[in-house]
C-alpha cells in the first residue's frame, strides 16, 4: 500500500470519528419506548377508532402490535393500563 494511500484512509477515518463526536456533542437523543407508543396506539384504537400517534397525527409505524394489543383491551376491557402496568 503507498504511503498516500494509507494517509487518505487514516485521515478519512479520523474525520469521521471527529464528525461522530461532534455529531453526539450537538444532538442530544430523545429516546422514547417503542411499547409505550404501541400502548399508546392500542388506546386510541379502542377509544378513538383511529391509528394516530400521541400528537394526533397518524401513526408512522405498523399497525400490527397496537391492532393486537387493542384487540386484547377489548377483549379483557383494560384500555386504561398504561406503559407502567398500572
Amino acid at each position: 500500500m503507498k504511503p498516500s494511500v494509507k494517509w487518505r484512509i487514516v485521515g478519512t477515518i479520523s474525520f469521521g470519528v471527529v464528525l461522530r463526536i461532534a455529531w453526539v456533542a450537538m444532538v442530544s437523543p430523545i429516546q422514547k419506548s417503542d411499547y409505550a407508543n404501541y400502548l399508546f396506539i392500542a388506546r386510541n384504537i379502542v377509544q378513538n377508532h383511529m391509528v394516530a400517534e400521541d400528537d394526533g397525527k397518524r401513526a408512522l409505524i405498523p399497525p400490527g402490535e397496537p391492532a393486537f394489543l387493542a384487540a386484547g383491551f377489548e377483549i379483557f376491557r383494560k384500555p386504561h393500563v398504561d406503559a407502567a402496568g398500572h
